[in-house]
């Protein structure tokens, strides 16, 4: 599997709360985005805690030599988001400058031909295989119940006046609703994760038509990141690449 990532302040903002990972290494993976909230730059304390939370949980297996194919790792998974949701909760009871404090989390963590998902928030996953894009994870957001039940169409949804109000963040209450799946790797298929700051500035048929048009990650990765900012760079943008190798599947 190859990879790219990187993360970009923007063009109007003036501290990044963006956080991601990417951790690949003999056919195990762990690839997460986190877009954090809050004062005092306690949005940037979540989206790392919540990742480095995660990523501490994960830590054992990503370095074990064996993979337990019969281990429940979707539950496994959740049960590490709960732990960062407790942690970050946590720390903004205790600490003044964290109040309020949270984040989105979309992680993946690989283990030989299989992708398991975790998602909480409005950062998305998609899924690019034979040259078409799938978005894997629902917005846990207010603008995407609103066009789910009808009162908003799309067009409308870009310039809603509560389009940013998240209905699940990590950290910001005592208990937390997780999203996962469960997805088989074939060779050639691509995962991108990313946070809102690319999804809110770029269509997924643009996603698409960029994947498509570069060969490399890095390319693509570049081409959609600059796309973001060359519309305002108004937020955040944070982008994970992951591909599995088109002569493997590891």
């Amino acid at each position: 599997m190859i990879t790219w990532g990187k993360t970009h302040i923007g063009r109007v903002r003036n501290e990044n709360e963006d956080c991601y990972i990417i951790h690949y290494q003999g056919g195990k993976g762990f690839l997460a985005v986190a877009d954090g909230m809050g004062g005092h730059q306690a949005g940037e304390v979540a989206s790392a805690m919540a990742i480095n939370s995660l990523y501490l949980h994960l830590k054992d297996v990503l370095n074990a030599s064996t993979i337990n194919r019969d281990k429940d790792w979707l539950s496994f998974l959740r049960e590490g988001v709960e732990k960062s949701n407790d942690r970050i909760y946590k720390a903004a009871l205790e600490v003044a400058d964290y109040s309020g404090m949270g984040t989105t989390l979309t992680a993946a963590l690989i283990l030989g031909n299989r992708l398991y998902v975790a998602h909480v928030g409005d950062s998305r996953l998609y899924f690019y295989r034979q040259r078409v894009l799938q978005l894997l994870t629902r917005d846990h957001s207010l603008i995407q119940d609103l066009l789910e039940e009808g009162l908003v169409n799309p067009k409308e949804a870009l310039t809603h006046p509560r389009r940013h109000i998240l209905t699940q963040a990590v950290g910001t209450e005592k208990k937390v609703e997780v999203e996962t799946r469960c997805l088989e790797l074939l060779p050639g298929d691509l995962c991108l994760l990313c946070t809102d700051g690319l999804s809110n500035s770029v269509t997924d048929a643009e996603m698409e038509e960029i994947l498509d048009k570069h060969n490399s990650l890095a390319g693509r990765g570049q081409a959609l990141l600059d796309l973001a900012n060359g519309r305002g760079g108004e937020d955040n943008v944070t982008i994970v690449l992951a591909q599995v190798e088109p002569h493997s599947c590891e």
